[in-house]
């Protein structure tokens, strides 16, 4: 039941704090905040897990696609790619620097009309582990200088769209497509 609630949940955008709220106004006892971070935990997980092998798939059938057609290995796909960042405006009037924290990038075929997302790349300046643990005393640094660390960026670099489309060329590139 838990796991049921949290794929319920990555479709809407409640949380668990909301979703326990909405159970114990319905008489339901709602389960430990913590069990339900944990069962998040493996339905994001294993929601990672589904969408990078659909998109393998999609990354197959257009190699398959390109192959029926006879066109030679070497031939390039189009793509459109687009990035979101996580804030309503790139600048602030009251800091230095960018607004944002989170860039998400994504990249979609365009040689079929469905337009799948064939890839993605996610750059996060945030750490909650490292922010926890220096709250408690501990000389951490982030990314990457504990276990668990969240982020793939210090806070003190640029989030660049041009970084996140290479980094999604890399991923392509392992699949031996030319974009």
């Amino acid at each position: 039941m838990n796991l049921g609630i949290q794929m319920g949940l990555y479709q809407t955008p409640l949380g668990n704090d909301q979703a326990r709220l909405i159970l114990a106004c319905t008489g339901i006892p709602p389960p430990a905040r913590s069990a339900m971070y944990k069962s998040g935990n493996k339905v994001g997980e294993k929601i990672v897990e589904i969408a990078e092998q659909d998109m393998n798939e999609k990354l197959k059938q257009l190699k398959k696609k390109n192959e029926m057609l006879g066109l030679p290995s070497s031939h390039s796909i189009n793509i459109q790619m687009d990035a979101f960042y996580q804030s309503r405006g790139i600048t602030s009037r009251h800091k230095m620097g960018q607004g944002a924290s989170k860039v998400i990038g994504v990249a979609c075929e365009d040689e079929t009309d469905q337009h799948h997302v064939i890839s993605y790349h996610i750059v996060n300046k945030l750490c909650w582990v490292g922010a926890w643990l220096r709250g408690e005393g501990y000389d951490v640094s982030c990314p990457n200088g504990h276990v668990g660390c969240t982020a793939n960026k210090t806070p003190a670099e640029p989030l660049s769209e041009r970084e996140t489309g290479y980094k999604i060329g890399e991923k392509l590139a392992k699949h031996d497509l030319l974009v």
